[in-house]
C-alpha cells in the first residue's frame, strides 16, 4: 500500500479527516514561518558574504 493509497482509505474516516482538515491551517503557518525565517537568513548571508568597504587613504 502507498501513502497515498493509506491517505485516501483514512480519509475516509470522519474522525479522521475532521483532524487532518484542522492540521491545514496549523501547517500553512508553519510554512509562511519557515519562508519568513529563510528570507531572514538569506538577507544575512548575503550580507556577510560581501567584504567590507573602507575608504581608500594616500
Amino acid at each position: 500500500m502507498t501513502l497515498d493509497e493509506f491517505l485516501n482509505e483514512s480519509l475516509k474516516d470522519p474522525d479522521f479527516k475532521r483532524e487532518y482538515d484542522a492540521l491545514e491551517g496549523w501547517y500553512q503557518e508553519e510554512l509562511t514561518k519557515q519562508e519568513a525565517l529563510d528570507r531572514i537568513e538569506d538577507g544575512k548571508l548575503r550580507q556577510t558574504s560581501t567584504p567590507p568597504t573602507y575608504p581608500l587613504y594616500a
